[in-house]
């Protein structure tokens, strides 16, 4: 690849919880690029604030090792600006990669970064911040925070998720709001709002990915049905391959606004939750991001 090149790699993803594979994993990269400068993110360190250095010593390809929320920090900095992602998918959940056809194991998705070729990608943005994947209200950044405080605890991430789902369905609160998308006002009462960068499949094995990032559009998601029963029912049926019928609304939009009788929501981004000053302003922006994806 020459030089301009350096990885940013968390750590803290599952696939590097010990030396020997952080190590190898440094070893591929070097490897692939040549005169590659490889960061290792600890604990509290910055991830954006890294992407933003390495932009800052000039660096063409931005090399990312870990799971979304690593992909996402690094994205949010590249997005614009000209500069390549390179994906190492080395973390717990992998979903851009999955979607863009990135090998799964870091030797392979390593040989990408020299084989593979420069593809536009689209990137949502709410409020000025960049998602790759998806931005929702209402259940899920509750499910997200709660997990979150028990892998603080140490807990295992799987006794985590499955705790805060059943917390989260268990407690979660109505969120009432207006969405104005494609000149039409939405009010709904619902549990949850979901914005997705491009369609998400909707049911079947399937359901939550994308065979496209490119389609330039959001897409927007909310059932507008209340019990935690029928939310349930909803849930085991799309996975099931049944297509929903009734109470859900799905939308395609380039841009939507998010209103609500609270001043500031709740949401997340890419996995990670924040506080955000209402209106929500949603829009996609079209192959804002350049990433190297494999060439067939």
């Amino acid at each position: 690849m020459g030089t301009g090149v350096e990885a940013i790699i968390n750590e803290a993803a599952w696939a590097m919880i010990d030396e020997g594979s952080r190590q190898e994993l440094a070893r591929m990269i070097e490897e692939t690029c040549s005169n590659g400068r490889v960061t290792f993110a600890g604990a509290g360190m910055d991830i954006t604030g890294l992407a933003r250095e390495a932009l800052d010593r000039g660096s063409s390809l931005v090399i990312a090792g870990g799971g979304d929320g690593t992909v996402s920090s690094v994205a949010s900095v590249l997005a614009g600006t000209g500069a390549v992602l390179g994906v190492l998918p080395v973390g717990t959940l992998n979903h851009f990669a999955r979607d863009l056809g990135i090998p799964s194991d870091f030797e392979s998705a390593a040989r990408t970064l020299a084989t593979g070729r420069v593809a536009h990608v689209d990137v949502g943005e709410v409020n000025g911040r960049i998602f790759i994947n998806s931005s929702a209200l209402g259940l899920y950044p509750e499910l997200v925070h709660y997990r979150s405080t028990r892998k603080r605890r140490w807990e295992p991430k799987q006794v985590a998720a499955f705790r805060g789902l059943v917390r989260a369905m268990a407690h979660y609160r109505l969120l009432t709001v207006k969405v104005v998308v494609g000149g039409r006002e939405l009010v709904r009462t619902t549990p949850l709002v979901f914005v997705g960068n491009n369609r998400y499949a909707m049911e079947g094995f399937e359901m939550g990915s994308r065979g496209r990032l490119d389609e330039g559009v959001l897409s927007l998601v909310i059932p507008h049905f209340t019990s935690r029963l029928r939310l349930l029912v909803f849930s085991l049926g799309a996975l099931l391959g049944h297509k929903p019928e009734h109470g859900l609304d799905v939308m395609l939009s380039d841009g939507l606004r998010i209103e609500s009788g609270h001043r500031r929501l709740l949401l997340s981004v890419d996995g990670e939750i924040a506080f955000m000053d209402t209106p929500l302003r949603y829009r996609i922006r079209p192959g804002d991001l350049r990433v190297i994806v494999p060439r067939d």
